[in-house]
């Protein structure tokens, strides 16, 4: 397992919020943008552990919650919940691999969108889109372009943080 120090993970996680606030809006395809601050708590579950996962989670989910209008403490649930799954199934999975890093991230972020969704829906009598509205229109563009953006920065911070890895080929 690798190793990162709470200020170097926080110094990320300020940097992706501040992104994704500031720059995602010029990055977006067709409406959707892709999710920084979820694209780099999968990270440090998957690069870090469960622990680490949980608590970037927690944190990247407390300022969305304090500057984005939602249930306060929702996002710190579910992003704590995201980075804690991505640490467990990062366990069983090769994160060498291109391919397989995209299609995780991808499942990863997909299941956490529909989980906000479906909480959201939970507290919530009020809601405008169906369930497969939604998914058909942001969880799956969303996931991809997520992915996608996964697969340009996962390798810069994989130097970053200075973790080895290598390309596998089939």
């Amino acid at each position: 397992m690798y190793k990162v120090t709470r200020p170097e993970m926080y110094a990320a996680l300020f940097v992706a919020i501040f992104l994704q606030f500031t720059a995602a809006r010029f990055l977006a395809v067709g409406g959707i943008k892709p999710d920084l601050v979820i694209m780099c708590v999968i990270f440090f579950g998957l690069y870090f552990g469960s622990p680490k996962g949980f608590e970037a989670g927690l944190v990247a989910g407390f300022f969305q919650d304090v500057f984005v209008l939602d249930y306060f403490g929702m996002n710190m649930f579910l992003y704590g919940a995201t980075g804690l799954y991505a640490g467990v199934i990062g366990a069983q999975f090769s994160k060498e691999s291109a391919a397989a890093r995209f299609f995780l991230v991808c499942f990863i972020c997909a299941a956490a969108m529909t989980c906000h969704f479906a909480l959201a829906a939970l507290l919530s009598p009020y809601h405008a889109l169906a369930f497969t509205e939604y998914a058909a229109g942001t969880v799956l563009p969303g996931a991809l372009l997520t992915a996608l953006f996964s697969a340009a920065v996962f390798p810069r911070l994989m130097r970053l943080f200075r973790i080895k890895g290598r390309e596998e080929f089939i």
